[in-house]
C-alpha cells in the first residue's frame, strides 16, 4: 500500500488534480510504433480530457450495435438502457435495466 501512495504522489501536481501519463507500444512486421501522452483519454481530472456524455452514448452504442440486431427495437431499447443509466438514481428496481440489456 506504501507503493501504491508513492505511485499517487508521483502523478499529483499539485494543483488538484492528476496527471495520468499513458504510453502505447505496437509491433507490426517486426517494426515498433510507440505514442505518448501526458494524459490518458477519459482522464475525469481535467475538463478537456474527461469523456462528455455524448461520448460515452456513442461508445455504448457502438459496442451494443455490435452484439445486437440493428433493428428499430434494438435501437429504441439501447435509447432506453442510455435514458435509464444516465438517470439511474430514478430507476426503482435495477430488473428495468437488467431486462433492457438481455436479448
Amino acid at each position: 500500500m506504501a507503493a501504491l501512495g508513492q505511485d499517487l504522489k508521483k502523478v499529483y501536481n499539485g494543483r488538484g488534480y492528476m496527471k495520468i501519463p499513458h504510453i502505447v507500444e505496437v509491433v507490426a512486421r517486426g517494426k515498433k510504433f510507440v505514442e505518448k501522452s501526458d494524459y490518458t483519454p477519459g482522464d475525469p481530472w481535467l475538463s478537456e480530457t474527461k469523456t462528455k456524455d455524448e461520448e460515452l452514448k456513442d461508445k455504448f452504442r457502438t459496442n451494443a450495435y455490435i452484439i445486437l440486431p440493428a433493428s428499430r427495437c434494438w435501437q429504441e431499447k439501447m435509447d432506453t438502457t442510455i435514458e435509464k443509466i444516465f438517470n439511474l438514481e430514478k430507476v426503482k428496481n435495477l430488473k428495468e435495466l437488467t431486462n433492457l440489456l438481455t436479448p
